[in-house]
Order: structure tokens, then C-alpha cells, then sequence
């Protein structure tokens, strides 16, 4: 009985983390670049010779899968078609990677994110550009007055990784590599398109489903463990 309410604990606090996972998927549906999270269950078993089943424990991991994709109009908007990262770097000299590609220029012309963290690149928009062009395959062309002609000014680079589920998830959409996601290497798999910006890859369809199915199966166990508790207390009355 003790092993009873000990598995319907497990999991309740199991079933407790997906339910917050998904609220959290719902509450970033319209976060641009925001990768869904989902839990994976295994079970816990006695270490000793009985294989006796203690509960479930839970791991939680991001789903890479590419969002749609939304046009802005915007020159400085980068939308990834395909795996990989842009490469950025803060302030204290710490590379960071990210999906989310809206940049802006700084005083001297450099592109940086929102937050300032600038591409590795050091591509430069000159002060007397007149437009900007970036080719999908990254190569930034600028033009210039009194001419159509596009000159090159620098590159983007799309960087993957062999495992990009070791990354560690930072704050704002920025991810940190581990050892377990491997170093970054550039990909020329992907593409590059300018004017746009990936959208969230959360399936509010999808995650209502899981919700209800989280929600029942938390009821489920706390039904047990209310039973199991019932049953306690009757064998400890008859014990008297």
C-alpha cells in the first residue's frame, strides 16, 4: 500500500510538470522563434534484486522543429529556413545561439539583436547605404546612392549542431552549448530569408489535447492515493 502511494505521488508531481510545461507552450504562442517543450517519462526501479517499481521520473526537452515562417517587410529580419542558429555575442565575450533573427544596427552601423548582442560576423551596414540585401545563402550586399548596383559588405553564417537537445536554454531565446550538444559548425543546408521572422512552433490544438490528457491523468492518481490513504487508515483502526 506504502508503494501504492508512493507511485500515485510520483506521478502527481509528474503530471504537475506537464501541466505547466503546456501552459507555458500556450502563454509563448505568439513568441516569435519560441521552441515548444515537451516531458519524456521513465520509470524508477529498486536498485536492489526485487526490480520493484517506484514511480515515474520526468525530463524535460525542446522540440527544434521549424515554425512557420511570417513576413515583416522589415531589411533587418532574418527568419531561418531549415536547422541551425544565428551566432551572437554579449557583452562579457560569451557566444550565444538563437533562431530569432531580428537585428538592428548600432551607432556605427554593426548588427546586433534587441538586446545588443552583436553577430560574430561584425557585419556592417554603411552609414550611405541606401538598401540592404541579404541572399539566402547569407552574403550581405548593400547599395549605394546614385546606384542600383549591389556591393558586398559580409556574410551571416547559419551554425548547427549534431545535438542541438544538449543545447542549454538561456533567457530570451538564446541558447548556451554544453558538451553534450557538440561544438557549432557551419551548415550550408539551410537558408536565409530576409523580411521575415520564424513563428512560435506551438500546435495550440496539440497542446489542448495534451493539457486534457495531463489533467486526467492527475485526477487519476490523485483518486489512488486518496484510496490509498482511505485503505491506511481502515488497516491502522483494525490494528487497535
Amino acid at each position: 500500500m506504502i508503494d501504492a502511494i508512493t507511485i500515485a505521488e510520483s506521478g502527481i508531481q509528474s503530471q504537475q510538470k506537464v501541466i505547466d510545461q503546456i501552459s507555458n507552450n500556450m502563454a509563448n504562442l505568439n513568441t516569435n522563434a519560441y521552441k515548444k517543450s515537451s516531458m519524456e517519462f521513465s520509470q524508477l526501479v529498486n536498485t536492489d534484486s526485487s526490480n520493484q517499481l517506484l514511480g515515474v521520473s520526468s525530463h524535460q526537452y525542446l522540440d527544434f522543429s521549424e515554425g512557420p515562417l511570417k513576413q515583416t517587410g522589415l531589411p533587418l529580419d532574418f527568419a531561418i529556413r531549415g536547422d541551425g542558429f544565428f551566432e551572437v555575442e554579449n557583452a562579457q565575450g560569451e557566444r550565444l545561439y538563437t533562431r530569432l533573427g531580428r537585428f538592428v544596427t548600432d551607432e556605427f552601423g554593426y548588427l546586433k539583436t534587441q538586446e545588443g548582442y552583436f553577430l560574430t560576423t561584425n557585419v556592417r551596414v554603411p552609414e550611405n547605404a541606401t538598401s540592404v540585401m541579404v541572399d539566402s545563402d547569407g552574403t550581405v550586399k548593400a547599395t549605394y546612392p546614385g546606384s542600383n548596383v549591389l556591393k558586398e559588405i559580409g556574410e551571416i553564417n547559419i551554425l548547427s549542431f549534431s545535438n542541438p537537445q544538449g543545447l542549454e536554454l538561456n533567457s530570451g531565446g538564446f541558447y548556451n552549448t554544453t558538451q553534450q550538444s557538440g561544438d557549432p559548425e557551419i551548415t550550408n543546408d539551410s537558408l536565409i530569408v530576409q523580411g521575415s521572422l520564424e513563428a512560435s512552433n506551438v500546435d495550440i490544438i496539440s497542446e489542448m489535447g495534451e493539457m486534457m490528457l495531463a489533467q486526467h491523468s492527475y485526477q487519476m492518481n490523485s483518486k489512488i492515493l486518496q484510496v490509498s490513504d482511505e485503505i491506511l487508515g481502515i488497516i491502522n483502526n483494525l490494528k487497535r
